[in-house]
């Protein structure tokens, strides 16, 4: 999970940091992190109920090894519907609209978009 975790945040362009076996830790002891499995871990999940009625998935990634086979499609829906399951009546993640394949997975599984979201970074110059 802690390679899988460096790489995602890799490809998202986040600054990987020294406290990923942290971040991996806090993870699982929250048990919401959820592996879809095919005879070994091909894709993962995470999620939040972020208020009584409504979930977040916060994390979906998949090997570039194990992608274009279903599981991600497969791993972010059975998450989604297990929050569904547990009471949330709205799920709602957040996807980088340059990533043409995940867009298409997530309204493939009912997801649709609702706003655009620009985020900026400032730096002094000196």
């Amino acid at each position: 999970m802690t390679k899988w975790l460096s790489a995602f945040l890799s490809e998202i362009d986040e600054a990987v940091s020294e406290d990923v076996e942290h971040q991996v830790d806090n993870r699982l002891k929250q048990q919401n992190t959820y592996f879809w499995v095919d005879s070994t871990p091909v894709s993962v999940a995470s999620s939040k109920q972020v208020l009584p009625t409504i979930g977040r998935i916060n994390l979906a990634y998949t090997p570039p090894e194990y992608r274009r086979k279903g599981y991600a499609t497969t791993c972010v829906a059975a998450l989604s519907q297990k929050l569904l399951d547990q009471g949330c009546r709205h799920c709602f993640l957040i996807a980088d609209l340059a990533n043409s394949t995940a867009n298409h997975i997530y309204q493939a599984i009912g997801y649709r978009p609702l706003s655009d979201w620009h985020e900026y970074s400032f730096t002094s110059k000196q």
